[in-house]
Order: C-alpha cells, then sequence, then structure tokens
C-alpha cells in the first residue's frame, strides 16, 4: 500500500493534513463565528439599546456615529465610547432593576 511504503511520505501528508483541519474546525472557525456574530451586533446597534461595555459600564444607547456609541448611563450623566467596546446587548428593561 502507499501508506506503508517508506519512500513515500503519503502518511505524514495525511497526518499533517487531518491536523490543520482539525485546528480549523475546533479553533479558527468558532472564533471566526463569535466575530461575526458580534460585528453583526455592533452594526445592530439602535437608539434605546441597553449594553455593557467590556469596562462593565451598563447603560442606555442615546446616539449611534461610525466608530463611537453614546451611552446614557442616568439623567446627568453620559458617555462617549468606541463601539468596539461593547461587549454585549441586555435585554430590554435589564436596567431598570439596578437603578434607584
Amino acid at each position: 500500500m502507499l501508506i506503508d511504503n517508506p519512500d513515500l511520505p503519503i502518511g505524514n501528508i495525511i497526518m499533517l493534513l487531518s491536523l490543520a483541519m482539525a485546528f480549523y474546525w475546533l479553533v479558527l472557525r468558532p472564533q471566526q463565528q463569535e466575530m461575526s456574530e458580534k460585528n453583526s451586533m455592533l452594526n445592530g446597534l439602535s437608539t434605546g439599546d441597553e449594553v455593557v461595555t467590556t469596562s462593565g459600564i451598563m447603560g442606555k444607547v442615546s446616539h449611534v456615529a461610525d466608530e463611537v456609541v453614546y451611552l446614557s448611563i442616568n439623567q446627568h450623566n453620559s458617555l462617549i465610547v468606541k463601539k468596539s467596546a461593547v461587549e454585549e446587548k441586555l435585554p430590554k428593561g435589564t436596567l431598570k432593576g439596578y437603578r434607584k
């Protein structure tokens, strides 16, 4: 057989291809899907969405620009954060449970 022939490195080639495919399916593909989901979430941000940033700050989106998001923290304070700093979109009404 071809695999048993020591002159042909086909067994090594098959092993390397198998490892490369396993690396792609177990590491790279999940990362790409996660990035795609986050990008679609960031592109879908709109006024009124409740979000949390990577630093743990929660607020309501008051305006969305190209690269930044304006967050209303309370009645008197607002922040301007980079879009990439938004970690996740919260379900509507989440912030009401945290406000006094």
